[in-house]
């Protein structure tokens, strides 16, 4: 069986906020890696929206991203 591990984003495909939402609950108990810090349940139901929802508001913004780039680096000072 010939699988690839990555895809093109280097991110192993398929399921990402049920493996993220796994790491949170095992952490919580056995806090080692990423989420060893104790991760809040409020982080990953924004992880979990921005990554069900994100799309849309992404590709309208993404056209507008060196001008936008550039009023942040003003507005930063």
């Amino acid at each position: 069986m010939k699988q690839q591990l990555v895809s093109k984003s280097f991110d192993l495909p398929g399921n990402e906020i049920g493996r993220v939402s796994k790491l949170y609950l095992i952490n919580r108990f056995v806090p080692l890696g990423n989420l060893g810090g104790m991760t809040r349940f409020r982080e990953l139901l924004i992880l979990t929206v921005l990554h069900r929802f994100g799309a849309l508001p992404f590709r309208l913004l993404i056209r507008y991203e060196d001008p936008l780039t550039r009023l942040y680096k003003k507005l930063k000072g």
